[in-house]
C-alpha cells in the first residue's frame, strides 16, 4: 500500500473533512503507511465521527469480514 498522507489541522466534528480523514485512517493497516502532513493541535484529534459516519464504518467492516470469509471458504 502506498503511504497515506493526512492533514489534521482543520478538522471539526461536523465537517465533511472529518469523514474523509476517518476513511483514510481506517484504511491504513501499518503505521509505516501513514504520514501526517504537519503538526496539529490536540483538539483536532478529539473530533468524533457522526452517527452516519460510524454506521458507514460498521457497514464497511461487516462487508470486509463477509468478503474475507467467502474467499477463505472458497480456498478449502
Amino acid at each position: 500500500m502506498p503511504t497515506i498522507i493526512v492533514d489534521l489541522v482543520y478538522l471539526t466534528s461536523k465537517s465533511a473533512e472529518t469523514a474523509s480523514v476517518y476513511v483514510l485512517l481506517f484504511r491504513v493497516k501499518r503505521l509505516e503507511d501513514l504520514a501526517i502532513y504537519r503538526p496539529f493541535p490536540y483538539k483536532s484529534s478529539l473530533a468524533q465521527p457522526t452517527s452516519d459516519q460510524t454506521n458507514e464504518l460498521h457497514r464497511l467492516e461487516a462487508l470486509n469480514k463477509q468478503t474475507f470469509e467467502r474467499f477463505q471458504d472458497s480456498e478449502m
